[in-house]
């Protein structure tokens, strides 16, 4: 049923569970119908759905040889069995009817041709098939490859002839597995991402004819997707490190070309409407389900679906922009080729999401602090002008109670991280040397202070808002911990000369400063980090100077420091290197694989099953 106008009337997202938002179809059915070849819905009926005797199993075993000789095949070859092939592979194929081996080795075929996107004569049979058999059909097919649904630890096994990690999954069964396996091993070699022909063979299934779209959205076609958009598009079935970001290029433009398709059909617009990938998919301008009033609208929609979700899924996607960040967001010796990679809005996104989840009334400390590490590496990666436009689109769009009750939170956590505290132990449990047990960590030096760094933007001196709510998350109190425990360990110094000349290149770019009292001079260490709080004491000199706000070791550091103009402080260049950029360097491919290994296990063995 066709649209007959695409209008910006939405439908509001109900307050609903998240197995009600999104579920795979676990019915099942009993109705017969012609069997396949020679056998009848009777042989069913008289042997029983389970068992099949005798001369039976023979003649299916022997179809299936006859079957499997045109196996796999394109959409352009011809063969006058083809449909009869099918319709016997449809009929094998179903649940609770035929013995599990029976059914793998149909589904196994199935599986191939869909890798290899050659689906024209699977499509046709389809469309002839029961809706209720082809609705679990595809379900199943759909929760074999979901990357969320079994992809709970990730764990990589490199195969040396082909140099593609497979993820052995935690949570499966052998059936599951031959029918991934299937799939893995027809996908051609020119295919950039694994989920790209499933998604494919969606969108062409449900254009092939009438109501065939309700039937691909009951699937859990749109579940698909969002658990793609949450994993931050893993690729569940084939992986390849170098490159990762090329192939999640391609499936986003594939899922996009199924959406923008869908928006013509009625039930199909209607369902995606309600559901959550709504409020969460990336704004592309050909997607029009995204017509929102305001952008304010938009922004409290998605804060109502994360709420409505489990948590799981908030892990995930906490989890999958690290990951993403980590390995797929390798700065070029020109950081402007970088930016021209990634869309504005999908940075702003991730600001979003990662600014509510560490500031959340709601989630548990150890997903806060795993939210607050995620927010360090997307700070440590952006341009300062993309964190102030985000931070001022975010208090611009979100109601002020929330907003100031957010920002609260993340200074009292960052309170906590500063302290050290029992509930900070998970920030630092992402490190690539297992700091939790050194006390070297650099981190635990320079975390808040780059905190601090990224929040003493213009914003903070010029958008008075934003400086009152940090005031009441009690900052001040922030400032004088940090300045206190750097002081105690002798990290902080005005005059630390200690970076090497490579050092303070790669700081400032071509261009190598000699002058140890210039601001851009060593943007790490103990005079960056002084530099960066007497930065923030110019913010906020006059609470400071309020009785009992600083102690006497902080008040004498401070009134030490260096006469530099307030345009000199807030020109700090923020550290181009950091603690998690080990993938950026040059290591042998058999250390890479197993820290990558080791980063994945960190990142992702936290996730709830």
């Amino acid at each position: 049923m066709k649209r007959s106008s695409m209008g910006s009337a939405t439908l509001p997202v109900e307050s609903q569970s998240a197995e009600s938002l999104y579920s795979f179809s676990t019915a099942t059915s009993t109705s017969t119908f012609a069997g396949p070849g020679s056998l009848a819905g009777k042989a069913i009926h008289n042997f029983g759905k389970l068992t099949l005797k005798g001369v039976q199993q023979i003649i299916i075993s022997r179809r299936f040889s006859s079957i499997a000789t045109h196996f796999p095949h394109r959409n352009t070859d011809s063969f006058a069995g083809f449909p009869e092939m099918y319709s016997d592979l449809l009929e094998l194929s179903r649940i609770h009817m035929y013995p599990d081996s029976t059914r793998i080795r149909a589904l196994q075929l199935i599986m191939g041709q869909i890798a290899r996107r050659s689906t024209a004569y699977l499509i046709g049979a389809l469309k002839v098939w029961p809706e209720v058999e082809v609705n679990l059909l595809l379900s199943e097919i759909l929760a074999c490859l979901d990357p969320i649904r079994f992809l709970i630890i990730l764990r990589y096994q490199v195969s040396v002839a082909t140099k593609v990690f497979s993820p052995q999954r935690t949570s499966h069964s052998s059936a599951e597995d031959a029918l991934i396996s299937a799939y893995r091993q027809n996908l051609p070699n020119w295919e950039d991402h694994s989920m790209a022909p499933i998604v494919d063979f969606l969108r062409l299934f449900a254009s092939s004819g009438e109501e065939k779209w309700s039937t691909a959205i009951n699937c859990g076609s749109l579940d698909l997707l969002l658990h793609l958009y949450i994993s931050d598009f893993q690729n569940p079935v084939a992986f390849n490190t170098r490159t990762r970001t090329f192939q999640k290029s391609s499936v986003i433009a594939t899922c996009n070309s199924f959406l923008v398709e869908a928006l013509s059909d009625e039930y199909a617009y209607q369902m995606i409407q309600s559901h959550a990938i709504r409020g969460l998919w990336p704004l592309w301008p050909m997607l029009a389900f995204q017509n929102f009033a305001s952008d304010r609208d938009r922004s409290s929609l998605r804060r109502q679906i994360w709420l409505s979700l489990e948590q799981r899924l908030i892990q995930w996607r906490i989890s999958s922009i690290f990951d993403a960040l980590v390995m797929d967001w390798i700065k070029p010796r020109n950081k402007r080729m970088m930016h021209m990679k990634f869309v504005d809005h999908i940075i702003w996104d991730m600001q979003v999401d990662l600014l509510e989840f560490s500031g959340s009334s709601t989630l548990n400390e150890d997903t806060c602090f795993r939210a607050l590490r995620s927010l360090h590496r997307l700070w440590s990666s952006i341009h300062s002008d993309e964190i102030r436009a985000g931070l001022e689109m975010y208090i611009e769009q979100t109601p002020p109670d929330h907003a100031r009750e957010t920002f609260i939170r993340i200074v009292r956590r960052l309170i906590l991280l500063s302290c050290r505290a029992p509930e900070s132990d998970t920030f630092f449990m992402l490190c690539p040397n297992n700091c939790p047990s050194s006390e070297s960590c650099p981190l635990d030096l320079d975390a808040v202070v780059h905190f601090i760094h990224r929040l003493m933007t213009r914003v903070s001196r010029y958008y008075e808002t934003l400086h009152h709510w940090l005031i009441d998350g009690d900052i001040v109190r922030l400032l004088d911990l940090t300045a206190t425990r750097l002081l105690s360990s002798g990290s902080l110094n005005w005059n630390d000369d200690t970076a090497d000349r490579s050092a303070q290149a790669r700081a400032v770019g071509f261009y190598v400063i000699a002058d140890p009292h210039y601001p851009f001079y060593n943007p790490r260490g103990p005079r960056y980090r002084a530099l960066v709080l007497l930065l923030a004491w110019r913010v906020f000199q006059d609470d400071l100077n309020a009785p009992k706000s600083q102690t006497a070791s902080t008040i004498h550091f401070f009134s030490q420091g260096p006469e530099l103009s307030w345009d000199e402080l807030r020109f700090i260049r923020f550290p181009s290197y950091h603690h998690d950029d080990w993938a950026e360097t040059q290591l042998p491919a058999s250390v890479f694989q197993t820290m990558e290994q080791t980063h994945r296990d960190r990142v992702y063995s936290w996730i709830e099953s």
